[in-house]
């Protein structure tokens, strides 16, 4: 089916920030025509040969890069990137290899790979043209991207709409083959009527889609807030959540630590080390008494809020 877009993303990079894209465009673009491997790979498949498939029927790939796209290795530690069987490489191997658009998506302050710095099987992308999407300006930039993408997947060309036009007249010449020259005239005046009738309801339906895309703009734009500070650290933050009474601040970060922060003053209280791996999200017990944290580790911990915190390990089901 034309008009379907490949999200290419390396989860524990821009796993967020490519679902966030996926919930953006699929309201303008449709559902169906986007794939992620998280949404859509039917339980049962063959992970590997459902990626291949899903990669030759697509028309356009979106490939998500982040600051450490170049640099991710595997346990073994070398880069991914050189791994023939990464399913990050492969997937854009193959939409180079079908010579269809291929955009890099430069997220969280990324750069564009240079030529000599991609496997030889990926150079070619080094050659496609990027867009930009900020957090700060999230929603403008996938806008423009949707914009970007309608055009070249020909949703919005002067072609496509000939090509309409042309069906409705191929339509016209089977239907005089079959009733004959005869009712020529009868046929003529309704089906005019109906082809008029039908542009007119596609039409109304494009400025109506243009109306509620512009609503949903201007709504957006009117939620402004006021920064009244920020929480510095020194790696990846993946989420951050307020105390039940508001007065602390717990985030859970990429450095393997939790840290408490005083909601007024921004400062850090406490820090809460003993994950092996990434921190993925903290929380605080509805009392405020205790903070439960997520991790990569495959692990979850339960903590007190002493100075020297404790905790109790517990195993992730």
């Amino acid at each position: 089916m034309a008009g379907n877009i490949f999200i290419n993303y390396r989860r524990e990079e821009s796993a967020h920030t490519a679902g966030r894209l996926h919930d953006s465009l699929a309201p303008k673009l449709g559902r169906n025509k986007l794939f992620m491997d998280v949404d859509n790979i039917p339980i049962g498949k063959d992970f590997d040969q459902y990626l291949k498939s899903q990669v030759a029927a697509c028309d356009a790939m979106l490939t998500i890069i982040g600051p450490n796209w170049l640099a991710v290795k595997d346990e073994t530690g070398k880069r991914r990137l050189d791994n023939p069987e990464d399913y990050v490489a492969i997937e854009i191997r193959a939409a180079l290899a079908r010579d269809i658009p291929v955009v890099p998506v430069l997220v969280d302050g990324a750069r564009m790979p240079k030529m000599g710095e991609l496997p030889d099987s990926l150079k070619l992308l080094a050659n496609r043209q990027a867009v930009q999407v900020r957090h700060t300006n999230f929603n403008s930039d996938a806008e423009t991207l949707v914009k970007r993408l309608r055009e070249v997947l020909g949703y919005e060309s002067p072609g496509r709409r000939w090509r309409v036009r042309a069906i409705g007249i191929a339509a016209v010449a089977v239907l005089l083959l079959l009733i004959g020259w005869g009712g020529y005239a009868f046929f003529r005046h309704t089906l005019e009527q109906g082809v008029e009738q039908l542009y007119r309801r596609a039409a109304e339906v494009e400025a109506n889609r243009k109306v509620t895309v512009k609503a949903e703009q201007e709504r957006q734009d009117a939620a402004t807030a006021k920064e009244i500070a920020v929480l510095r650290l020194l790696d990846d933050v993946w989420s951050a959540a307020f105390s039940p009474e508001g007065s602390r601040i717990v985030t859970a970060s990429s450095d393997k630590t939790a840290r408490i922060w005083d909601a007024a003053t921004a400062k850090e209280i406490a820090v809460l080390r003993g994950h092996d791996s990434a921190l993925w999200s903290a929380a605080f017990s509805p009392d405020g008494s205790r903070i439960i944290t997520a991790s990569e580790d495959k692990t979850a911990r339960i903590w007190t809020l002493e100075v020297e915190a404790k905790h109790l390990r517990m195993p992730l089901q």
